[in-house]
């Protein structure tokens, strides 16, 4: 990624975002208020659409030249896209249109990261896994990459295999991630609550628990975590609940619940 060496400062691409912003609100006028305006799908397309225009100058594609300092201007304006939040944070990792933030860049990965995406997910895991970007952090590492793992990310799947067969973290590996998502599960994180309902349904770290894995499911699926809701159709005998459990998982764009319904 990247095809250029020019470099912005991150505060003024934050303050031309918020700039950009106010304009669009503004220009709505007495019609909608801001908050209004940012749940429209005018405003998810804009985000989208940066996306896209950002990867597009970051890459030289869509025939646009290539302009990393464009592209990651883009990127900002993209918001809470976590793709977005994703390419920002290799772009200050690598000093793509930015100069080189380690700090930063990790954050991006982070927010993206704290979002579900998996890329990000398993990018931190490799990064405190191996140590050459940021200090090695076994915890950290084997949070990230079991995360990454539970959302059936390849590479991370690989990665965790590996790490198993060659007992770097041995048996501790699934035990360890247990109990972080047992303390996640305490502050309502629907991610967390999936991944132990998987636990305890396959026995990864804890004994398994078919009772308390319906349990897990069925908190994150009130959550609205789709892969819960799709978990939870499957489980369901009731043909009405079934249904509804299938509508608001495939209403989030979540495949397999699509495929079902079709």
């Amino acid at each position: 990624m990247g095809c250029g060496s020019s470099v912005i400062s991150p505060i003024g691409i934050t303050t031309k975002k918020r700039l950009e912003k106010e304009k669009k609100i503004k220009e709505v006028g007495e019609k909608k208020t801001g908050i209004e305006y940012l749940e429209t799908e005018e405003s998810k397309n804009e985000t989208k659409n940066y996306y896209e225009l950002g990867m597009n100058y970051l890459n030289g594609d869509g025939g646009k030249s290539c302009d990393p300092k464009t592209g990651i201007e883009n990127l900002f304006m993209a918001g809470d896209d976590n793709r977005a939040l994703l390419q920002i944070g290799n772009c200050f990792l690598n000093g793509i249109g930015v100069g080189v933030d380690v700090k930063v860049g990790l954050k991006y990965l982070k927010k993206s990261a704290n979002m579900g995406n998996l890329e990000a997910l398993y990018s931190l895991g490799i990064i405190y896994l191996h140590g050459e970007i940021a200090q090695k952090n076994k915890k950290a590492s084997t949070n990230f990459l079991y995360r990454a793992y539970l959302g059936e990310h390849q590479k991370a799947t690989r990665e965790v295999n590996d790490l198993i067969q060659l007992q770097e973290t041995g048996k501790n590996y699934f035990q360890n991630s247990f109990e972080m998502f047992k303390m996640a599960k305490e502050n309502e994180n629907k991610e967390a609550i999936y991944a132990l309902a998987i636990c305890y349904q396959y026995g990864e770290g804890c004994e398994k628990d078919e009772i308390k894995a319906i349990e897990m499911f069925k908190k994150a699926a009130d959550l609205n975590d789709p892969r819960a809701q799709y978990q939870m159709a499957l489980l369901s005998i009731n043909n009405d609940l079934k249904l509804s459990y299938l509508k608001s998982s495939a209403n989030q764009n979540y495949l397999p619940a699509i495929q079902l319904l079709t």
